[in-house]
C-alpha cells in the first residue's frame, strides 16, 4: 500500500511540511486555479493546494474552508472570477480547526460581514491549546488563530436558502473535524454531496499527538469515523485538499469531454474510505 509522505518518519514529514509551507507562501500565484462550476449551485474556488467550495443557496453564498493567510487574496479573486460578489457570502463553515483551513476567516468576517462556523470540539481545542491550530509550522507572522461566531454541534442541520446541511463530527484529522452532507440542484436533478473535513495522517503520528497535547486517542477515532461514515449515500465526493478526491484529474476529464462529470460518481465515497481505511491501516502499523 503506497501511503506517500506517510510512510516516513514523523521528523522527517514535519521538515517536509514546513519547507513547503514556506515555498508556498513566497509565491502561493503558482498554485493559482481558474474557478469553475461544479454542478448546479456548487463551486470550486480554491487552489491547487487547498479545496475551497462555494454553494448558491438564493439566499446569500455559503464557503466551505478559506485556505492560508497569504493566499486570501487568490480566494477573493476566484470566488468573484466565478461571477459571485464576496459581500453576499453569508457563511464560512471550516472543516476543522488547522491553519490551511482558516486563513481567510477573519478577513472574510471583517471586511465582508461573513459569519464565521466551526465545530464546538474544535473551538475548544483552539482555546484550550492554542498550538493545535499549527501556526507554528506554517511561520507566518501576519496569520491568527480564528474568529467564530457560530458553534455547531455534532448531528446538528444549517439551513439558508434552499440548502440543509447535515454536520457529522468525524474525530481524528483533529479533535473536532465535520463532515458535511447536503443537497444541490442542477434544473429538475438533485445531486446529494458529501464532504469529508479532514483526511491527512500527519496530525495522528504518535510524535505529533505528544508534541501539540491532543489525545492518542484520535488514532482510533479516525479508524471508527471511517467505518461510520461508511454506506452514507453520496452522489458527489469533495476534498478536503485536491489530492484526496482527484480534484484536478475530473476537472481535466471534464474539461476534455463536454457533457461527461467526473465529479458525479455515487460509488466514489464508499471506495475512497476503504482505500482510506487500508492506508490508515498500513500507516499505524509502520507508526509504533
Amino acid at each position: 500500500m503506497d501511503l506517500g509522505i506517510y510512510s516516513k518518519p514523523y521528523n522527517e514529514v514535519e521538515k517536509i511540511i514546513i519547507e513547503n509551507c514556506k515555498n508556498y507562501r513566497e509565491n502561493p500565484g503558482i498554485s493559482y486555479l481558474k474557478p469553475f462550476k461544479i454542478v448546479g449551485n456548487l463551486y470550486y474556488v480554491g487552489d491547487k493546494k487547498v479545496c475551497a467550495h462555494l454553494i448558491d443557496t438564493g439566499s446569500g453564498l455559503i464557503l466551505f474552508d478559506a485556505g492560508y493567510e497569504h493566499t486570501t487574496y487568490l480566494l477573493e479573486n476566484s470566488i468573484e472570477e466565478a461571477g459571485f460578489n464576496l459581500k453576499d457570502i453569508k457563511w464560512l463553515i471550516i472543516s476543522h480547526g488547522h491553519f490551511d483551513h482558516f486563513g481567510a476567516c477573519n478577513r472574510f468576517r471583517t471586511l465582508y460581514g461573513v459569519k464565521t462556523f466551526m465545530s464546538k470540539k474544535d473551538c475548544q481545542m483552539l482555546r484550550e491549546n492554542e498550538a493545535s491550530g499549527l501556526l507554528d509550522m506554517y511561520k507566518n507572522p501576519n496569520a491568527t488563530l480564528p474568529i467564530i461566531d457560530y458553534e455547531f454541534d455534532d448531528g446538528e442541520i444549517l439551513k439558508l436558502g434552499n440548502t440543509q446541511i447535515k454536520c457529522v463530527l468525524s474525530p481524528g484529522h483533529s479533535q473536532g473535524t465535520t463532515s458535511f452532507f447536503f443537497d444541490v440542484f442542477d434544473g429538475a436533478k438533485t445531486y446529494k454531496v458529501g464532504y469529508f473535513g479532514g483526511v491527512g495522517f500527519l496530525t495522528l503520528y504518535n510524535d505529533f499527538l505528544k508534541k501539540y497535547n491532543q489525545p492518542l486517542s484520535l488514532r482510533s477515532d479516525f479508524l471508527n469515523t471511517l467505518n461510520s461514515l461508511k454506506g452514507i449515500k453520496v452522489d458527489i465526493t469533495l476534498g478536503n485538499h485536491p489530492v484526496h478526491n482527484h480534484t484536478l484529474e475530473k476537472l481535466d476529464k471534464m474539461l476534455k469531454n463536454a457533457g461527461d462529470n467526473p465529479f458525479i460518481n455515487a460509488s466514489e465515497w464508499d471506495e475512497n474510505l476503504e482505500i482510506l481505511k487500508e492506508q490508515y491501516l498500513e500507516f499505524i502499523k509502520n507508526d509504533k
